[in-house]
């Protein structure tokens, strides 16, 4: 087909169309699809697919998979098309991951693989200094393509967590930002374990996290959360005595006030106040802090369990007092 040939639009067999084995779109809704298969029969196909010439007088699917979907399901026979000049590679890839992140048809998974992949075979992967170039070619800023690629650089078992959905996309991102495996995977169970709001990882977690990369991480958390509450109170790392002088007084305080509004909650129905005013989200938000804080308060027993048996072993027995005798 001559590549300068205008752009035309013409009736193809459903048969004789072929979909693009390099969709980044890895999942179809079928429910979305049969819905849009009784609008097809209902209204017929108000936009055409874009598709280029094969050889043997196939047409493969550029743009429009879903809608070519619909009509095989619905039996239809032909549909509109718009034939467009036969796309180099590296015009494939550009086009075909820019009409994705247009349209945000891919799960944040997809969306990332895909990226990955475009990179790669765009033979830009291992060069970061090219990305910005390379960035408005697929549909997206230089800074939101960096913050994407700090994904390949997971550990096998924080990728997994976050591919399974374990871990949303902002966390799996700014964990990206720390090197060393070991602490990542660390970082990545303690968000998990805690449930700790995105945004609070993303902003303020994470960067304690790369201002104290040998501070165990609960520490870190007692820091970032300090400033959190009080911003500007820790404006440098303090000894480890204030540290945990800070942490303790931190959690008392915190505890005492948890307690007294799960008091006050209960004595003045905040519940049934929440449900009279039909409000599910406020529930669910205050269901979800109190199962974080069990969660933790869970953690700190268990903790403290295991170094209270473990400091009854390493103790050494009693003395028989002076003056008894051995029996």
């Amino acid at each position: 087909m001559d590549k300068e040939a205008p752009a035309q639009v013409v009736s193809v067999n459903v048969d004789n169309i072929i979909p693009d084995p390099d969709n980044l779109r890895e999942h179809f809704d079928q429910e979305d699809i049969r819905t849009l298969a009784d609008n097809i029969l209902e209204h017929g196909q108000m936009d055409p697919i874009q598709v280029f010439e094969r050889d043997g007088g196939v047409y493969q699917i550029f743009d429009g998979e879903r809608r070519w979907r619909a009509c095989h399901q619905a039996g239809i026979k032909t549909m509109s098309a718009i034939v467009i000049p036969k796309p180099s590679q590296e015009e494939l890839i550009s086009k075909r991951v820019s009409r994705a992140m247009q349209s945000r048809s891919l799960t944040p998974q997809e969306e990332v693989r895909a990226l990955e992949t475009a990179l790669n075979a765009l033979g830009v992967g291992s060069k970061p200094e090219e990305w910005s170039r390379v960035a408005r070619k697929l549909g997206l800023s230089p800074q939101l393509l960096r913050d994407r690629m700090r994904i390949p650089h997971l550990t096998e078992v924080v990728r997994q967590q976050f591919e399974e959905r374990e871990l949303d996309l902002s966390a799996a991102q700014a964990l990206g930002r720390i090197e060393n495996p070991n602490r990542q995977e660390e970082v990545a169970q303690f968000i998990k374990e805690n449930q700790l709001h995105t945004r609070f990882v993303g902003t303020k977690f994470i960067e304690k996290l790369m201002q104290y990369p040998d501070t165990p991480v609960l520490e870190v958390y007692t820091i970032a959360q300090s400033e959190l509450r009080e911003p500007g109170r820790v404006s440098h790392k303090p000894q480890k005595e204030e540290i945990l002088a800070d942490r303790l007084e931190d959690i008392l305080a915190d505890l005492r006030r948890a307690g007294t509004w799960l008091e006050a909650s209960g004595r003045e129905g905040l519940l049934e106040q929440l449900m009279d005013r039909n409000d599910r989200m406020g529930l669910t938000r205050l269901v979800e802090e109190v199962q974080r804080l069990i969660a933790m308060c869970r953690a700190v027993l268990k903790h403290a369990t295991e170094k209270e048996r473990s400091a009854d072993v390493e103790s050494p027995k009693e003395l028989p007092e002076a003056g008894s005798r051995s029996q």
